[in-house]
C-alpha cells in the first residue's frame, strides 16, 4: 500500500462503529459492497439493513441457509421470493428460485403469477407432497397445478386436491389417479359428496353408478345359477324314482351334462 493510500479514508461501510456502517449502508450503490456487509457484517443489525438492497442470489441464497441469525435467514429467504415473483428479469429471477430450499416459499412462488421459467424451477425443486397438493390446489396458473398433480403419489394429497382443487381438470386429473389400481367406493361417495367441483362429483356418480349395476348383475348371475342348479337337483330326485333303469340312466346323464354346464 502506498503513501497516498494510507492517507484516504476508511470507507463508511468499512467502518470500526456498527453504528456508521449501518448509515452506510443506506448510501451504498456498488452491489458487490451490499453482498459483502448482508453476508459478513459481523453486526446483525447491518446484515439485516443490508439484505433489501442486496441483488447477489448466490450470497442471499448462503445467507438463508447459514446466517446464525435466524430472522436474518428469514429476511434474505424473503428477499429471494421477493426477487423470483416481481416483473423484471426472468433470468435473476430463476437464479433467486434456484438458491432456495424451503418447500413454503417454493410453493409459494409456484402458486403465483410469475413468468413460467420461474414457477418451473420452484416446481422442479418442491418435492414435499403436503407442498405439492398446495401447488395443485391453489396455483395461480392452471398448467403449474397440473404438473404439480402429475408428480403428486401421497393418496392423501390426492384426495385434498380432488377436493378443493381451483381448477377443474387439475381435480379430475387428481381423481383419477385415485382409481388406480380399482375403484374404492367409499372414497367415491366421500368425493361425491366433499368435492368442490361439480365435474368431479359427476364423475364420481358415474363409477358408483356403475360398480352398484356390475354388482347387482353379479347377484343377479349367482341367483339364477342357485336356481337353475336346485332344479337339476330336483329333477335328479324324481329321476331317481322312475320305475325304467335305463331312463334313469338316461336322464341322470342328461342331468349331469347339464349341472356340468352351470360350471
Amino acid at each position: 500500500m502506498g503513501f497516498l493510500d494510507k492517507l484516504k479514508p476508511t470507507p463508511r461501510w468499512k467502518h470500526a462503529d456498527p453504528a456508521v456502517r449501518l448509515e452506510a449502508v443506506r448510501e451504498l450503490e456498488d452491489p458487490a459492497e451490499l453482498a459483502i456487509l448482508a453476508e459478513s457484517d459481523p453486526d446483525t443489525r447491518v446484515r439485516r439493513a443490508a439484505i433489501p438492497r442486496t441483488v447477489d442470489t448466490a450470497a442471499l441464497g448462503r445467507i438463508a441457509e447459514s446466517d446464525a441469525d435466524v430472522e436474518t435467514r428469514d429476511r434474505a429467504a424473503d428477499r429471494l421470493v421477493a426477487m423470483a415473483t416481481s416483473a423484471g428479469d426472468d433470468e435473476t429471477a430463476v437464479a433467486a428460485v434456484a438458491t432456495l430450499t424451503d418447500s413454503r416459499r417454493l410453493s409459494a412462488i409456484a402458486r403465483s403469477t410469475a413468468s413460467d421459467a420461474v414457477r418451473a424451477e420452484a416446481l422442479k425443486r418442491t418435492t414435499d407432497p403436503r407442498a405439492l397438493g398446495g401447488i395443485a390446489r391453489h396455483a395461480k396458473h392452471e398448467v403449474t397445478a397440473a404438473a404439480a398433480v402429475a408428480r403428486l403419489d401421497d393418496r392423501d394429497e390426492l384426495i385434498e386436491v380432488a377436493q378443493n382443487a381451483e381448477h377443474k381438470d387439475v381435480a379430475l386429473a387428481a381423481f383419477e389417479k385415485l382409481l388406480s389400481p380399482g375403484p374404492d367406493l367409499a372414497l367415491l361417495r366421500a368425493l361425491e359428496n366433499k368435492t368442490s367441483q361439480k365435474a368431479v362429483a359427476k364423475r364420481a356418480r358415474g363409477i358408483i353408478a356403475d360398480a352398484e349395476a356390475a354388482e347387482a348383475a353379479r347377484l343377479a348371475a349367482i341367483e339364477d345359477r342357485r336356481r337353475r342348479q336346485s332344479a337339476l337337483c330336483d329333477a335328479a330326485d324324481r329321476a331317481a324314482a322312475l320305475a325304467d333303469a335305463a331312463a334313469i340312466r338316461a336322464e341322470l346323464a342328461r342331468l349331469s351334462d347339464a349341472w356340468t354346464a352351470e360350471d
